[in-house]
């Protein structure tokens, strides 16, 4: 896929984006707590609302064939691990953690904020699982005495190309696993008070609530914006679609072959 996903780390604005990649999970889940208190005599429990949580888990699958973009590969890794950890301060001898390891992300139409801005979250998890096995197909490149520049047994080692094995072991595929714990900069929910209006709000217009006055504030979004627009008057222009040459060939293959079986382009029998 080509639509790129962007993850920036709060603290210190260091930032990765990801692309050409093909995409193994994706799910957006919403959990809601309620405190539950059984009572003597009543079928049912009382339930008071507590909070909703929401997290997202994607999976990316790369594949890589030249060292140039396993060496990048592995660059991206090393930033997207040290996003995990947080900003330290130095008091009285001691180190506190001034900031936490927070980051905002965007992923075109899914993962989007305020506005249709980054969504700040909790990366609660960033994990790479590199393809491995006994299979030609399987098995990692493995370079044995890389040049990586001469060990110096004087001094300190400074030089990243001055210390450590010169082997270098690079996989044909990565798998990413993330898992973001969304954090609501406003709070979620309908609101009627018209005190609460200059908070973000959903574009909808209509009629959809019993309360034509009533609004969904803190900037939801996910998914197309085609029902929000068309609610405050907007006509979307739908983009052409582009077939790769690729694909028509494959489409133009695949027929022949139903049709040397007696079936024609639909899948019924001529």
């Amino acid at each position: 896929m080509s639509a790129k996903i962007t993850i920036e780390h709060v603290a210190t604005g260091l930032t990765t984006t990801l692309s050409n990649y093909y995409m193994t999970e994706f799910s957006d889940n919403i959990s809601t707590k309620y405190n539950k208190v059984e009572t003597f005599g009543r079928m049912d429990p009382l339930v008071n609302y507590q909070g909703s949580t929401r997290d997202i888990s994607v999976g990316l699958l790369f594949t890589l064939t030249d060292r140039a973009e396993h060496v990048r590969m592995h660059r991206m890794i090393t930033k997207l691990q040290k996003m995990q950890y947080p900003v330290y301060e130095n008091k009285a001898n001691a180190l506190t953690i001034q900031r936490p390891p927070l980051v905002k992300v965007t992923f075109a139409n899914l993962i989007r904020g305020n506005g249709g801005g980054a969504l700040l979250c909790a990366m609660e998890g960033f994990s790479f699982t590199p393809k491995v096995g006994f299979t030609p197909e399987d098995s990692p490149y493995v370079r044995f005495g890389a040049p990586r520049g001469q060990q110096s047994n004087q001094g300190p080692k400074t030089d990243i190309n001055q210390v450590g094995t010169a082997d270098e072991i690079f996989f044909k595929e990565y798998s990413f696993a993330f898992k973001f714990t969304v954090l609501h900069e406003e709070p979620m929910g309908f609101a009627i008070d018209s005190s609460m209006r200059d908070r973000e709000t959903d574009l909808g217009k209509d009629s959809s609530y019993n309360d034509k006055n009533m609004r969904f504030i803190g900037g939801y979004y996910f998914g197309s914006d085609v029902e929000e627009l068309a609610a405050v008057g907007v006509q979307p222009t739908a983009a052409p679609v582009q077939t790769p040459a690729a694909d028509v060939q494959e489409a133009a293959i695949t027929e022949d072959m139903l049709a040397q079986i007696g079936f024609g382009p639909d899948g019924n029998p001529i």
